[in-house]
């Protein structure tokens, strides 16, 4: 259940553009995979939120999380400028809490 709260955690900070707090709960491998590319390492993906955010003010709302041992299935809608896009995160964890995965399916 704790890493429930952990992606909820993610949501909150990436809705707030919180460079800093995403760094925090990264892990230094992290890979991201979403419909635009893949972004590896944990400078190489922060990067990328930041041009996202400096772009638009991404809006997360949570629909509903699943979760099995160190993964969890987030389905979720985000407000990019005037489009609301309806998003599937599969976000896995590190043993210690960390996000090392994230992929997003666009639906």
């Amino acid at each position: 259940m704790e890493i429930v709260k952990l992606s909820r955690k993610y949501f909150e900070l990436f809705s707030e553009g919180d460079i800093n707090g995403l760094r925090n709960i990264y892990d230094n491998n992290i890979l991201l995979i979403d419909w635009n590319g893949q972004w590896s390492g944990i400078d190489e993906v922060l990067n990328m939120n930041r041009s996202l955010f400096d772009e638009f003010s991404p809006n997360v709302e949570i629909k509903k999380i699943d979760f099995v041992v160190n993964r969890t299935y987030c389905l979720i809608h985000i407000k990019v400028g005037e489009e609301i896009l309806k998003v599937i995160d599969v976000i896995d964890f590190s043993n210690d809490g960390k996000i090392i995965r994230i992929e997003a399916f666009k639906g």
